[in-house]
């Protein structure tokens, strides 16, 4: 029998390997990549979007049903509806909750965005490397605080991705 790799998951919606091609494509390592997806949905069809009522930074003048949409975490990455727009995303939110790897490559768009400023900070002394400072500011939008818990899922992802021959 074949070992999961998402084993929090019974029937996961991507494989690594597709994630993996993705994170080729956009020039991130794969392993990272693969663990920021894991650590956000856990590849459970059952956790691909989360509405965040209390979520602030939505373009003034936004109306119904586009304001729940930005207001919304959406597929395995969990971008936020607002980013999505932001990063140039101009269709459905809903095509994000089955076309997994469109999914990823939007979620890999704004972990460049993060690692890109990370890079040009100080590295954060609970942090092993920069992309965990951006992992951190993908999981809190920017630098202030450093999800110390959110960090310890994306090692564990990392390092089963490294387990699985993933690397980066």
């Amino acid at each position: 029998m074949t070992e999961n790799f998402a084993p929090h998951t019974k029937n996961p919606v991507i494989t690594p390997s597709e994630v993996a091609e993705v994170a080729y494509g956009l020039g991130i390592p794969p392993a990272v990549l693969i663990a920021c997806c894991g650590t956000e949905s856990r590849y459970s069809p059952d956790s691909l979007m989360r509405y965040e009522k209390d979520f602030r930074w939505v373009t003034k003048g936004v109306t119904e049903p586009e304001l729940t949409g930005r207001k919304t975490s959406w597929g395995i990455g969990h971008v936020m509806g607002q980013t999505l727009r932001d990063l140039g995303f101009k269709g459905d939110f809903f095509t994000l909750l089955s076309d997994h790897k469109q999914a990823a490559y939007w979620a890999g768009r704004y972990l460049l965005k993060c690692h890109e400023r990370a890079m040009r900070r100080p590295l954060n002394p609970q942090a092993r490397d920069v992309w965990e400072m951006a992992i951190g500011a993908y999981n809190t939008g920017g630098f202030a605080t450093f999800p110390q818990e959110h960090i310890e899922r994306f090692r564990w992802w990392r390092d089963r991705a490294h387990r699985f021959g993933f690397h980066g």
